[in-house]
């Protein structure tokens, strides 16, 4: 009787370990399941925004279009610049006119004291 106990037991709790995993699994599905259709919903917003664009592919972009968006990136190249000589002080660095010699700078500076930086 004591053996039949203690298999009955040990059945037990082999069924109690596999209803445990059973319901993780079905918990993870109903995540995935979840995370699904949000994403569906996502995609369907991002494609109803994107809708209101219209790109003409069949003209290619006018002279006209490709001066101005130069134009727009060196003032916006020319602001950035502007941005970092201010934050270091208004002093520009050194135009160097090839790799090895802005190397050749930075190792010279990083000799120097920091509070000697200044030039």
């Amino acid at each position: 009787m004591r053996e039949q106990s203690v298999g009955l037991s040990e059945i037990n709790n082999a069924v109690n370990s596999i209803d445990q995993g059973t319901q993780q699994n079905a918990a993870m599905v109903e995540q995935s399941t979840a995370a699904r259709h949000t994403l569906a919903r996502e995609a369907a917003g991002l494609k109803a925004l994107l809708a209101r664009f219209s790109i003409d592919r069949s003209k290619p972009p006018t002279e006209a279009a490709r001066s101005e968006r130069r134009q727009t990136v060196e003032s916006d190249v020319r602001e950035m610049r502007g941005k970092i000589v201010y934050a270091f002080g208004g002093a520009a660095a050194p135009a160097a006119t090839s790799w090895e010699e802005f190397e050749t700078v930075g190792s010279l500076r990083a000799q120097q004291p920091l509070h000697r930086l200044a030039p």
